[in-house]
């Protein structure tokens, strides 16, 4: 099974995106993948059906597919500058109902270790954002240079 961590944020001018894909080969309870291990306050673990049954979720779909990380580049950036964070926890969506639980904006808690700790996450969000890029990009780079090394070997051969 193949599950997407679906994300709406909390800011206006962010749409919502998809912040990991996952396959699974059982088909099991989604509270116990690894997309709920890794999806945050803000997501809901949906499969690529469902995400076609909405125009919204959708446009994530096509984004995610084109590796288009640009709605999670720009929420994160609002973030760090607002200080912002959602407060609902995740939701997972069943067969039955259509629409993700809605949520309210958030502030940073006032406890000062909690507070540590929302902010040390994010930094963590941020490193593994950058690596992830990285990773994309040397991954394209490496089957670029696969497909012009079996041109010359089709060349030659």
């Amino acid at each position: 099974m193949r599950y997407y961590v679906y994300c709406e944020s909390d800011e206006p001018l962010v749409e919502p995106f998809i912040l990991a894909e996952v396959v699974r080969d059982i088909d099991d309870d989604r509270s116990l993948s690894l997309a709920a291990a890794i999806a945050g306050p803000r997501a809901c673990i949906l499969t690529r059906r469902e995400l076609l049954q909405s125009p919204e979720r959708r446009a994530a779909l096509d984004a995610w597919d084109a590796r288009d990380d640009s709605m999670f580049e720009t929420e994160t950036h609002l973030l760090t500058r607002t200080g912002r964070v959602g407060t609902v926890r995740l939701h997972v969506v069943d067969e039955n109902e259509r629409e993700p639980m809605k949520r309210s904006a958030g502030r940073l808690p006032l406890d000062r270790r909690m507070r540590e700790t929302v902010l040390m996450a994010r930094g963590l969000r941020e490193v593994t954002r950058q690596i992830t890029q990285r990773a994309r990009a040397l991954r394209v780079e490496l089957h670029e240079q696969l497909r012009e090394e079996k041109k010359v070997g089709d060349q030659v051969g």
